[in-house]
């Protein structure tokens, strides 16, 4: 590559020239398809980092950091090209090792280069991350920053170094650790932010500096999602926080600050101050509002100026589009939950100008432009993290009171949070009691006038209604009620809603019909839990819904096999109709119309499937149903008997429970008083401050405590005592009405597998007789087909095999015109006298011989039988000796295939395989003029199913046959009778049964041994 060889041939002025021109043309590049190879990149890669450590080209390093600047853009192939040695070469060269940090070059060139570089690897680069971790950076990132003020350092030189540290602590959580604890990153960084506010002043604090300081917070940030600390080091809890408390000076200094040379980084500088309170300890919040005199701004004797900032800062982000919601709300809200929780000044002025005491009432909560108004829009935000921490934020400013809350939001937009804390019953949570003793919210007079008529589900004024059911009979309202039940069912199945139930906790379980693992775990509450007995009785609600649904299963299968049958037979019939008109002939012919034979049948065989299951099966499900469940208006009979069973034996055990519940809050509360006590008497006892008069009260408090502590223990430990020697009563009663549950439950699912082999009875087509006589049909059918045959018939009644009544002399004959004139039918018709045949010619020796019994008309009949088509008698016209006594001359002979006018038409074509001799004397013979039409020669008796005498062949029947025509034998599966020729062309073969000759199809039997 002319790249690599200029710089190894150590050029200098080439050199020059050719970085310049890659830093040209790849300076907003990311991908380099002229170094698409691994090899080629890591020679580049290696001829840069030579030139790099060359220092009589140190004039080219600048351009050469700026390259590999580029090149570390594309990280396709960096796992294979960076190595220690690069690292810490541009470590050295972004001046940041540990022995380099303090000691600052006059000029920084190449310097941002190298931090770039690190940047990307850093940023992009797993392999890379983890390299440059074990170096010292981040350590001489920090003596820099120590030292910045005394040093000239460019401000891009120190947003890049803050820049690696933020990627640092946010990709390398393991980094965090090492640099909270063991280089005292976060004093390090609180220094350097007051020396920013100490030396400019927040008030001209330029947009640099604001920018440093927001870098710095992030690291700060990162810094606080660490706790574990090394081991070995010491605890210094209180160091921590008392740094956290010096911090959160700084922090309120920024939130105050106008930055009027900065207006452009006030709002950022802002943002991050606010996201890093949300990590900070709770006990450094009261930095935020320090004791004041009285002013403006006090608030109860503290600086609530911070306070208002925040305020401020929340409206202003109440306003920003739903898209960026959560971004911009959550950190602020977080903020102000965590100190209103534990602040009671703020959590009172906070409530005073958010939730000021009701005046407008006749308005929803949510209407309106006040504060309250934009936060009860957002308590049902989609945004679920959202709506969930602005209806925290207010239930707190309530003191979490429910009705309080439901007060001033409405139940409809705090049914959310009441659901997902568990408090749908109203019941306090348990912590509460951390907050002041709580007063009574004092109405005003404008609320107390209208209190009684305000909807607590909208929270505000509605005149009177009159009562829709008072007019109602209990008919109607019964009426209303199923179809009110009705509509929330077709909700419920479409999905849109999803039932839940409200439990004894206030948790709301969902209610489903199906069956659930979780609800045999653990993890689904126990079953002697209060309550918990109901999904056992909700059980026999599901096993009625089961019934109906099993219904409708079924009766969907049936529609399919319904709709199946009507497809295979409309199928059938069109293809029929298509293959009597088209072209197809003979033994394939047969062949096409067997697979149409197969499509009815099974569409039979589907329709005898449909009418078991849409019949047979629902009828005995809804009949069992009937005879197990018995509907009393709203609520299973049997579910409620079980209901109360269930109730009735957990009732003393529930409020024996509910002792030992209290009495363990009782004790938990007192211990928690007593360690406060310790806490505040432990630190006053260190606080000159503090006269030794408080000190005694002090402990005073701490022995009350302690005796407390002692008794609620001993009140515990009683409750316990009671409950367990009541627990084998309270399990033998429940074990006997869970015991009922089963039975019954065992009930259900025994019918419901019968019902379930039924299904499989009606389904299961292969152990169904008629399937395969249905293929077995088909496929001697298809193996009937027989090429040679078919083209012998084409051959014999349109090609080359076919008579032809060559033109010859004729002398008149009156014979002839009187036999071509007769008139009607029969041999009765017939000229009396002989006529005798004086040339006959046989075309083919598969013809039959004359006076054979089994002519072209037995084939040809039964063809026209099974497949509608027409006959031709030529073989019968071929076998006839004629003679004439006229005159005693000889007369021509009557040649020609009857019935057969030379077309392709399918219906003059013969079906029979037996072959149409065509005879010819020379003599033209007229159809219009044929003595022996087909209709005439029809009324002749079928001499070939004349009884002989001769012996047969025994045959077993396989199948049940019922013949169609008369000359066809009946016979059912397993009958033996005798086969007296075989197996035709056409698929039949001629038996005797009970002395009776016909015909029989052949693959219906076997030959007996």
């Amino acid at each position: 590559m002319d790249f690599v060889n200029v710089i190894k041939s150590r050029d200098g002025s080439k050199i020059h020239s050719v970085l310049e021109e890659f830093i040209t043309q790849n300076a907003k590049s990311f991908t380099f398809q002229s170094m698409d190879t691994c090899s080629v990149q890591k020679e580049v890669w290696n001829s840069l980092f030579e030139l790099l450590k060359d220092e009589e080209f140190s004039s080219c390093h600048s351009q050469c950091l700026q390259i590999l600047k580029i090149l570390s853009r594309d990280q396709q192939h960096l796992d294979k090209i960076v190595t220690d040695d690069f690292i810490n070469l541009l470590v050295d060269k972004a001046n940041l090792s540990l022995y380099q940090s303090t000691n600052l070059p006059e000029k920084f060139v190449g310097i941002l280069e190298a931090q770039k570089c690190i940047f990307n690897l850093v940023f992009s680069h797993l392999k890379s991350r983890a390299l440059v971790s074990e170096t010292h950076i981040a350590e001489a990132i920090l003596l820099r920053l120590s030292v910045e003020k005394t040093c000239a350092i460019p401000h891009d030189v120190l947003l890049f170094d803050l820049k690696i540290l933020f990627l640092l602590t946010a990709l390398c959580s393991e980094c965090r650790p090492t640099l909270r604890y063991s280089l005292h990153g976060i004093k390090h960084l609180t220094k350097y932010l007051e020396q920013c506010c100490t030396v400019q002043g927040l008030d001209r604090l330029d947009a640099n500096t604001a920018e440093l300081c927001c870098e710095t917070l992030k690291i700060i940030f990162n810094l606080l999602l660490s706790n574990e600390k090394p081991i070995g080091l010491p605890n210094e809890d209180e160091e921590d926080l008392q740094l956290q408390r010096d911090l959160m000076k700084i922090i309120r200094q920024f939130l105050l600050a106008t930055n009027s040379n900065a207006l452009n980084k006030k709002e950022e500088l802002k943002s991050h101050a606010i996201n890093l309170l949300t990590s900070m300890s709770f006990e450094s919040y009261e930095e935020l509002i320090p004791a004041c005199a009285n002013s403006d701004d006090c608030f109860q004797g503290c600086d609530i100026t911070a306070l208002i900032v925040l305020l401020e800062f929340l409206e202003e982000r109440l306003e920003k589009p739903a898209r960026v919601l959560q971004e911009e709300l959550l950190p602020v809200l977080t903020v102000l939950i965590q100190f209103s929780r534990t602040n009671s000044i703020t959590r009172k002025f906070l409530r005073s100008r958010i939730l000021p005491p009701l005046r407008d009432v006749m308005h929803r909560p949510e209407e309106g432009n006040t504060i309250r108004s934009k936060l009860c829009r957002l308590m049902t935000s989609p945004v679920t993290q959202v709506e969930f921490l602005v209806a925290e934020f207010l239930f707190v400013l309530c003191k979490e009171n429910v009705s309080r809350l439901i007060k001033y939001t409405g139940y409809g937009n705090a049914a959310g949070l009441l659901a997902h804390r568990g408090l749908m019953m109203g019941h306090p949570p348990s912590h509460v009691s951390a907050y002041s003793s709580d007063s009574e919210d004092s109405g005003t007079e404008e609320y107390k006038q209208v209190e009684h008529s305000i909807n607590p589900v909208t929270g505000s004024y509605e005149p009177q209604r009159p009562n829709p059911l008072e007019h109602m009979t209990e008919e109607q309202k019964e009426y209303e009620a199923v179809k009110l039940v009705n509509m929330i069912d077709q909700l419920q199945r479409k999905g849109i809603i999803q039932p839940a139930r409200v439990g004894e906790d206030g948790t709301w379980p969902e209610m489903s019909h199906h069956s659930e693992e979780n609800l045999l775990t653990a993890s689904g509450g126990s079953f002697w839990e209060p309550g918990i007995y109901k999904r056992t009785t909700k059980r026999i609600e599901d096993g009625n819904r089961l019934c109906t649904d099993l219904v409708q299963l079924v009766m969907d299968r049936a529609e399919i096999e319904k709709n199946y049958a009507k497809n295979l037979k409309a199928w059938s019939k069109k293809w029929n109709e298509l293959i009597e008109k088209g072209p197809e002939y003979g033994t394939t012919e047969a062949a096409w119309k067997g697979v149409l034979v197969e499509s009815d049948r099974l569409s039979d065989l589907h329709t005898k499937i449909k009418d078991h299951l849409s019949e047979d099966v629902p009828t005995q499900i809804k009949s069992w149903q009937k005879d197990a469940y018995h509907k009393s208006m709203m609520v299973l009979k049997e579910k409620k008997e079980m209901d109360d069973c269930f109730k009735k034996a957990q009732k003393p055990w529930v409020k024996i429970l509910n002792k030992v519940d209290k009495a363990k809050l009782d004790y938990h509360n007192a211990c928690k008083a007593e360690r406060s006590a310790s806490n505040q008497e432990r630190n006053a006892t260190g606080d000159n401050a503090v006269s030794p008069e408080q000190v005694r009260k002090l402990q005073e408090r701490v022995q009350r405590a302690k005796e407390e502590v002692q008794r609620t223990k001993e009140k515990y430990e009683a409750a316990l005592q009671e409950i367990n020697s009541y627990n084998p009563k309270y399990m033998e009663d429940m074990q006997e009405v869970f015991d009922k549950c089963q039975q019954m439950e065992a009930q259900r699912l025994t019918f419901f597998k019968e019902v379930l082999f039924n299904i499989h009875k009606g389904l299961n087509i292969s152990q169904d007789p008629t399937l395969p006589q249905i293929y077995e049909e088909l496929y001697h059918t298809v193996n009937n087909a027989d090429h040679d045959k078919d083209l012998k018939w084409w051959s014999f009644n349109h090609g080359v095999n076919m008579g032809m009544n060559w033109p010859q002399f004729e002398d008149y004959s009156e014979e002839f015109r009187d036999i071509g004139g007769v008139k009607g039918k029969g041999k009765a018709q017939l000229p009396e006298g002989a006529i005798t045949l004086i040339n006959q010619r046989i075309v083919t020796d598969d013809l039959p011989e004359p006076g054979s019994t089994q002519t072209g008309l037995d084939k040809g009949r039964k063809g026209s039988t099974k497949n509608a088509e027409s006959r031709s008698i030529g073989a019968v016209a071929a076998s006839s000796t004629l003679s004439s006594s006229s005159g005693g001359n000889k007369s021509p002979g009557i040649g020609g295939t009857l019935g057969n006018n030379g077309s392709g038409d399918k219906n003059n074509r013969s079906a029979s395989g037996g072959g149409s001799a065509n005879v010819s004397n020379g003599t033209t013979s007229r159809p219009e003029g044929n003595p022996f039409e087909e209709e005439e020669w029809d009324e002749y008796p079928n001499e070939a199913l004349v009884d002989n005498g001769e012996p047969g062949v025994p045959v077993k029947a396989l199948y049940d046959y019922e013949g169609a025509e008369f000359d066809e034998l009946s016979f059912k599966k397993g009958d033996v009778f005798e086969k007296l020729e075989d197996e035709d062309e056409q698929g039949w073969c001629k038996g005797r049964k009970d002395g009776r000759v016909g015909l029989y199809p052949a693959n219906y039997v076997e030959t007996v041994d």
